[in-house]
């Protein structure tokens, strides 16, 4: 590993201003300088050489503080996961009329990558990225100084200099006051760097302020999966680490609706770094992805004269024993098949159904047999029990529907009048059908409902009594309605696949990629499951 230091040029700068001064008569500007001592286990601290009081306080998250050369310097590894490693500085807005000029004086390695942000006096993200990659955006312009644009952000209270990735030792930071036109952020790059990071903006953020509210604010963990949050919150998730550089290589990869999303927030972590998508994500249904591997998808032309020969698969079902042998006979190995996260099937009734659980022969008569049935038939006290039972749900052939089948039915026939084909993940498919259908039942993807919506209590599977997806029920066992997702490696170990394959399934095997499952409505694998499955893979 190399290092390389941005050095500050302004001293010199600073040096000359009182000369210059003689002949022009401007004012000097103050420099507040952020460094760095080891009082009190290692601290921020501020000096401001013309107390004009710019910069209230300062803080390290991440990290530690150590003796330097003339001084103590903050340092953070290369081995902290992505995001972790941060100097907080928070300013007092009236105080400066203007914008600031900043310095960064750091030693990095050549692969380090850090983020300039704005947040607002809440906390809540103003600008994630303000220069994209900065340390490369120093050496081509050759300067070490970053107009901070504090004008276009009044709202601005705590200036960050964030490590995304890599190994950090930071000297000090010098502010300085300046009056620019600022050009703002980039804006695709603000919205992959908010969802990888998890931060939620503020309301005065621009991708906010131009697209509306609920396209771009991040929710926390607990807001968009409680369960998973919980579970996720247990000690020992193996870290990300990056196993290496990426090479470029475009990978053809069928992924179910279930984990699609988690397929498009991974691509988007894997390319922060500024290298071009890695994956050509083919979008798909769990039996898309038994095909895929059955067959070789570039002999039929998928994408369109692309190459399309399989590397990756990802799906809410297993392949079956003739898919893994139809694969093993076309290419002389079995694909390697791991899971990556659980996924709870949840039933759902209208708010108004007083009916709050439901047995696993009840549910046989909702959505199996010949139908036609009443609600009589589930609840006989029900005041709508002379109304219809209007069942919905998925495709029978998605994932999520074969294994509604294989539990809820028994293998047994769907009713012949069921509403499906409606999308079983996202809240406009069976919640938003459910929500419109007074007499509807419906079985959906785990995740946050709305309140016209109610999630039934199910009878476990040990006798104790019905049971909601909670985190204990999943994974103990007693909720009957779940399954493992799993992903599938078309190569004879996982060392012999692509380098970006091998990094994808690194980073799905480990805490940040488990996070990024969460987020996507799955449970995250248990820590047991999670370093078990990287032992056997060589990870």
């Amino acid at each position: 590993m190399s290092f390389k230091w941005i050095l500050p040029v302004c001293a010199f700068f600073i040096a000359v201003l009182p000369a210059l001064a003689g002949e022009i008569p401007l004012p000097v500007p103050g420099v507040t300088v952020v460094s760095f001592v080891a009082d009190g286990g290692g601290s921020a601290l501020v000096t401001d050489v013309e107390e004009l009081g710019h910069v209230i306080s300062a803080n390290t998250e991440g990290g530690e503080i150590m003796a330097g050369e003339g001084g103590f310097d903050w340092k953070i590894g290369a081995e902290q996961r992505f995001g972790v490693g941060r100097i907080n500085i928070v300013l007092d807005r009236k105080a400066i009329s203007g914008d600031l000029a900043l310095v960064f004086n750091a030693l990095m390695d050549d692969d380090a990558t850090l983020a300039v942000q704005l947040f607002d006096a809440g906390g809540k993200a103003l600008a994630l990225d303000l220069f994209g990659d900065l340390t490369k955006k120093a050496e081509e312009a050759g300067t070490d100084t970053f107009v901070i644009p504090l004008v276009e952000y009044p709202d601005a209270k705590t200036l960050v200099v964030r490590r995304l990735s890599g190994a950090f030792q930071v000297r000090e930071i010098l502010l300085t006051p300046v009056v620019s036109k600022a050009t703002g952020a980039n804006p695709a790059a603000e919205r992959a760097l908010a969802e990888a990071l998890g931060e939620q903006l503020s309301g005065r953020h621009p991708l906010i302020a131009k697209a509306g509210l609920k396209l771009h604010v991040i929710p926390s963990l607990e807001e968009i999966n409680d369960v998973g949050a919980e579970a996720l919150a247990a000690v020992g998730y193996p870290r990300y680490s990056p196993l290496g550089i990426l090479d470029g290589t475009v990978c053809y990869a069928p992924v179910s609706g279930t984990v699609y999303d988690f397929s498009i927030m991974a691509n988007r972590y894997l390319s922060l770094s500024g290298q071009k998508m890695v994956f050509d994500w083919y979008f798909t249904s769990s039996a898309g992805v038994k095909w895929s591997f059955e067959n070789d998808p570039s002999d039929y032309n998928l994408t369109e004269g692309r190459p399309a020969k399989t590397e990756l698969g990802m799906a809410s079902i297993p392949l079956t024993e003739e898919a893994r042998a139809a694969f093993e006979k076309r290419n002389g190995y079995f694909p390697i098949e791991f899971a990556i996260a659980r996924s709870a099937i949840e039933v759902l009734v209208n708010r108004s159904n007083p009916l709050e659980e439901i047995t696993m022969d009840e549910l046989r008569t909702a959505f199996g047999g010949s139908g036609g049935i009443t609600w009589a038939a589930i609840d006989s006290s029900s005041p709508m029990a002379d109304e219809p039972v209007v069942a919905i749900g998925g495709s029978p052939s998605w994932g999520t529907g074969k294994v509604f089948q294989e539990i809820g039915l028994k293998g047994g026939s769907w009713r012949p009048d069921i509403a499906a084909r409606h999308d079983v993940v996202y809240r406009g498919g069976v919640e938003q059908e459910v929500a419109d259908t007074p007499t509807g039942i419906g079985y959906a993807v785990q995740r946050k409902r709305g309140d016209d919506v109610k999630k039934l209590r199910i009878e476990s599977t040990d006798g104790s009594g019905a049971t909601l997806a909670t985190a204990d029920a999943v994974y103990s066992g007693k909720y009957p309605l779940q399954r493992k997702l799993y992903a599938y490696v078309a190569a004879p170990s996982l060392a012999e696949a692509s380098p970006a394959v091998r990094e994808l399934v690194n980073l799905m095997l480990s805490d940040q990629g488990q996070t990024f499952m969460v987020r996507t409505g799955s449970l995250p694998l248990s820590v047991d499951e999670l370093v078990a499955t990287r032992s056997r893979l060589g990870l």
